[in-house]
């Protein structure tokens, strides 16, 4: 199981993930949750990892069709509380370069005031 929570910190999505991404519904979900910022005109989103359990090639090919869409659009994407095992399987997939990450909330939003 997968829950999704999206609250604003400014004009800022913080899409907090938990629990499982896996594919069928759950990664539907994640899918329609990234779509739904894109199409409020959000360009910069900031995806907390701190609670997934699981994470695979499929989370991966998710964030990065986010990130895609989002920088063609001028934006970023930040990574947050992202544990050693996605740090590792990003790396393996050489994509831990593409994204930023933060340490907590506070970073993250302090690395978006520089923009």
């Amino acid at each position: 199981m997968m829950d999704i929570e999206i609250n604003l910190k400014g004009n800022i999505p913080v899409i907090h993930l938990s629990g499982r991404i896996l594919d069928g519904a759950p990664a539907e979900r994640l899918q329609d949750a990234f779509r739904d910022v894109i199409q409020e005109g959000r360009i910069f989103s900031i995806i907390d990892l701190e609670q997934v359990t699981y994470f695979d090639s499929l989370a991966i090919g998710l964030l990065v069709a986010h990130y895609i869409s989002v920088t063609q659009r001028g934006g970023r994407v930040l990574l947050l509380k992202a544990d050693k095992k996605i740090r590792v399987m990003m790396k393996m997939a050489r994509l831990e370069d593409r994204f930023e990450w933060a340490a907590d909330l506070d970073e993250a939003l302090r690395m978006f005031e520089k923009t």
